[in-house]
């Protein structure tokens, strides 16, 4: 097995029956969805990618909606979000994304271009062909035994592990997850990656604010990674352990305190006031915030809550910034 070994997974959705998982997010959608939820850039895409889809989960049955949640490459849900459409039948940077890792992580070296004495650089030129043509099986086992690459649905497509399939932003989440302990507030949680993989690592009270449209995908991607009783969905009796997604009016009524807020490349997307309405409740309501931003859009986190406690570039991904802040010892 090569670390540039792509493949399929079969064509059948993981085992168990979904029907009661997908009642629960059609129920949770309809209690949940309103069109003043959406804001700059999402507001667009609602408008453009998820209308009809829209329709369908208000309207249509748990059977019509399963076909839609089990398979992504059916529509364009995951649009904005998820790389998961880009990743079938395409070539990919998982292998890259995987190496940024192992190297963020300490779990390889980072190559050092500076000239050295022969004989180092010989040593560095043998030690960097090994990490290159390492398996994607012996990096992962450098990383953390407690990794693995659930199958969710129908159809998938990544690198192969003999922990399952890795595609999308996997590597990226792995990264987020290591930098999140206690309880976790996550702003904008994308297909739901990063709270699974910091639920696996011990941060066992998880909650995800984010669009009722989205979190469709995350419910019922978390419930079939997790296990539908790890996940509670807005208007469901409250849980300390698990995983919970609550819509935007929930969230700003709510007053809980945490350990740490975090948001990944989406802050920024939404209108300025109702970004800097969430970043008014990270201050009040988090004792630290770490944020994975671009800084093309018309504002930056930076302007919304000052200066960071630090700021380097993120490692997992040219162009994007990781800030963190300091509230309260």
């Amino acid at each position: 097995m090569n670390l540039h070994s792509l493949k399929r997974a079969p064509e059948q959705a993981a085992s168990g029956d979904d029907t009661r998982l997908v009642e629960r997010l059609l129920g949770a959608y309809r209690r949940t969805y309103s069109e003043r939820h959406y804001s700059g850039q999402w507001k667009r895409i609602f408008k453009r990618y998820h209308r009809e889809l829209h329709h369908l989960f208000m309207t249509g049955s748990v059977e019509e909606a399963a076909v839609q949640l089990r398979d992504p490459t059916l529509n364009y849900m995951g649009y904005g979000f998820s790389t998961f459409m880009d990743q079938v039948g395409a070539n990919h940077h998982d292998t890259t994304e995987l190496r940024r890792l192992s190297q963020a992580l300490g779990a390889s070296r980072l190559p050092n271009p500076e000239r050295g004495s022969p004989a180092a650089r010989i040593v560095r030129a043998c030690r960097d062909f090994l990490d290159e043509h390492a398996s994607a099986d012996a990096i992962i086992d450098r990383l953390d035994s407690r990794i693995d690459f659930p199958h969710v649905y129908v159809r998938e497509c990544g690198l192969v592990t003999k922990r399952g399939l890795a595609w999308g932003r996997a590597f990226h989440a792995i990264y987020q997850a290591r930098l999140l302990k206690g309880k976790v507030l996550e702003i904008g949680g994308g297909l739901g990656q990063t709270a699974y993989y910091a639920y696996r690592f011990g941060a066992i009270d998880y909650t995800i604010v984010d669009l009722p449209f989205t979190a469709l995908s995350q419910g019922y991607w978390l419930g079939r990674a997790l296990g539908e009783d790890q996940v509670v969905l807005p208007g469901e009796p409250y849980r300390q352990h698990g995983i919970k997604l609550l819509d935007p009016d929930t969230f700003f009524a709510g007053d809980d305190q945490f350990e740490v807020a975090f948001n990944c490349d989406s802050l920024t997307e939404l209108s300025e006031s109702i970004a800097a309405r969430y970043a008014a409740e990270v201050r009040k309501r988090a004792r630290r915030f770490i944020s994975i931003n671009h800084e093309a859009n018309g504002f930056t986190v930076g302007q919304l809550l000052g200066r960071a406690t630090t700021r380097h570039p993120y490692w997992m991904r040219d162009g994007y910034v990781e800030e963190r802040y300091h509230f309260s010892e």
